[in-house]
């Protein structure tokens, strides 16, 4: 994804129960919807 960076998610956000399933380097798609917040990395 270039000029993204990387995006990080918390495993509730993968759906089906995938995040289980998911290894390093296994390709994902990611959607973004509008909101309220601005999205924020974990500190």
């Amino acid at each position: 994804m270039t000029g993204w960076g990387d995006i990080y998610f918390h495993a509730n956000s993968v759906t089906d129960n995938g995040f289980a399933k998911l290894k390093v380097g296994t390709a994902v798609r990611y959607l973004a919807e509008p909101g309220d917040e601005a999205c924020r990395r974990p500190s």
